[in-house]
């Protein structure tokens, strides 16, 4: 479902659930409490990111209500600040 999806109405072609092949030796690693997990199996090329920034930042993509604050939460950690990661509201995903 996801699959198709992103390639046929988002139209990110080079955009997949990973099945764990390819170069994932080079892939960030990510920690339990890290201020931001990585998107799931979500792989992607640098083409789709560029796509998927872009949608975000249009206002009429399906994305536009991600950016509404449903909740203030303050759950950054002293850690998370000091790499200037803030965590004060969340939206949609």
């Amino acid at each position: 479902m996801v699959n198709d999806y992103v390639r046929n109405d988002l139209g990110l072609t080079d955009t997949k659930i990973s099945d764990q092949s390819g170069d994932l030796g080079n892939c960030w690693a990510w920690e339990a409490n890290d201020g931001y997990l990585s998107v799931g199996a979500l792989t992607f090329s640098i083409t789709d990111m560029l796509a998927y920034a872009q949608m975000q930042l249009d206002e009429d993509s399906p994305f536009a209500a991600c950016h509404e604050s449903l909740k203030t939460i303050n759950a950054s950690t002293e850690s998370d600040r000091m790499m200037g990661i803030c965590m004060d509201e969340i939206g949609m995903a």
